[in-house]
């Protein structure tokens, strides 16, 4: 991505593990695939200074594997309490219903055929950083890079100052993301937010700080550095 002021260019890096030889249906994290990602200012030349801007997590939901090795799919939910939360808000678990149910009516123009899921936790962007469009290239870029991996993307719209977890930190990351000097006014702060994610086209109908869209849709739409005039 390059900004179009000084025009530096961002890269961003997707990381995954995963544990050799273990029996597939142990564990509902053998359903899902953590995958963390940072954002750094390209390397131009050799021995080019590379800065992070940027980090967050996406968690990918293979519900497809599940059901071929008949996995429940309410315990792949389990696997951790950011996940739990969401799916209990989300999807349908009651008896005889699918987990997908409450998104026909919303999809019903584009139904939703891979019934993977890829849900982001977590974007953060430095604040010397903010305001070029990094956070919302980074989006894109998610949605490019895994486009065949899920049907449908979610993302919780939450601010980050105001998460218990996030207030308790104090590492270096904590301190150069000052979340002091961010909204202190939830409702404010989560205003801000939502406004941001529903100008890129996301939606949240069930008015939640959960937000959506079909992979294709944000796949498409162009980059604030390198697409647009």
């Amino acid at each position: 991505m390059a900004d179009q002021d000084d025009m530096t260019l961002y890269t961003v890096d997707f990381e995954f593990q995963d544990i050799l030889g273990a029996e597939l249906g142990e564990d509902p994290n053998d359903f899902v695939t953590a995958v963390r990602f940072k954002s750094h200012t390209e390397q131009e030349e050799p021995g080019a200074h590379v800065e992070l801007v940027g980090k967050g997590k996406l968690s990918l939901f293979h519900f497809g594997l599940a059901m071929d090795a008949e996995f429940p799919l309410r315990v792949v939910m389990d696997a951790t309490s950011s996940i739990l939360a969401m799916s209990e808000m989300l999807f349908s678990w009651e008896e005889g219903a699918h987990p997908f149910d409450k998104f026909e009516e919303i999809f019903k123009e584009e139904p939703i055929f891979n019934q993977d899921v890829c849900f982001v936790e977590q974007l953060e962007v430095l604040p010397a950083h903010r305001g070029r469009g990094i956070g919302r290239d980074a989006l894109i870029s998610i949605a490019r890079r895994f486009y065949n991996s899920c049907g449908l993307l979610v993302l919780k719209a939450y601010p980050m100052q105001h998460d218990v977890n996030v207030q308790r930190q104090v590492d270096e990351w904590a301190k150069a993301m000052r979340y002091e000097e961010l909204e202190q006014d939830l409702e404010r702060a989560q205003y801000q937010l939502f406004s941001w994610y529903q100008k890129m086209g996301l939606s949240n109908p069930f008015d939640v700080e959960y937000f959506m869209a079909l992979p294709g849709d944000l796949a498409q739409l162009p980059k604030v550095g390198m697409d647009t005039p």
